[in-house]
């Protein structure tokens, strides 16, 4: 199953020796969500091993990602790093699903400002109605998942030229290669993949 990317600014606490609340929704609250559903997930603790080239590791994980999960606070939002993240997902044409943990205005001030291309989707807020949060993200990444298809350069060379010929003309070649996407690409991929081929 692919992986969903988890975009939050790193750092576990703050100067007091608190712990950041961005930290805290991610480690608490999101990823025991994420187990409990069967979602996997791809995050830095995790997904990065010493000696890794850490942003092609990130790029790779977020374009084979069914979408990015971003975590919106103050400290998110003031992030080269997160921004880059969303930024890169989008020019990619990968789901971002935006996600507030801290509400953005006190007593209609702005806290901190939500870039429009975030703002313009719908935001999951965990400021308030945290049930019916958990089931609106949990639907939008249901749907990021059946849209999902899997990028070209994750298909093996046999998948590859399968897909090619199952265009042939002769009917064994188009048979022998359907059995090959069926077989490899992962569900529900292999089905949209099987489908744009009856097209």
């Amino acid at each position: 199953m692919p992986k969903f990317f988890i975009s939050y600014k790193t750092g576990k606490v703050d100067e007091n020796g608190e712990e950041y609340k961005d930290h805290k929704f991610v480690y608490e609250e999101l990823i025991p969500f994420l187990d409990k559903n069967n979602f996997e997930y791809w995050i830095d603790t995790d997904g990065l091993r010493g000696g890794d080239i850490w942003n092609d590791e990130i790029d790779s994980a977020i374009e084979q990602a069914p979408a990015v999960l971003v975590i919106i606070s103050k400290r998110s939002m003031q992030s080269q790093f997160v921004a880059y993240e969303w930024c890169y997902a989008l020019f990619h044409n990968v789901t971002v699903i935006p996600i507030i943990i801290l509400e953005n205005e006190v007593n209609g001030k702005n806290v901190y400002k939500i870039h429009n291309k975030l703002n313009d989707r719908q935001i999951c807020r965990f400021t308030e109605l945290e049930y019916y949060q958990w089931n609106m993200l949990r639907e939008g990444m249901e749907k990021a998942l059946r849209e999902y298809s899997y990028p070209a350069s994750h298909f093996t060379k046999s998948v590859t030229n399968a897909l090619e010929d199952a265009y042939s003309p002769d009917e064994r070649i188009r048979s022998r290669a359907v059995k090959v996407i069926a077989i490899q690409i992962p569900r529900p991929q292999s089905i949209s993949a099987l489908i744009r081929l009856c097209e």
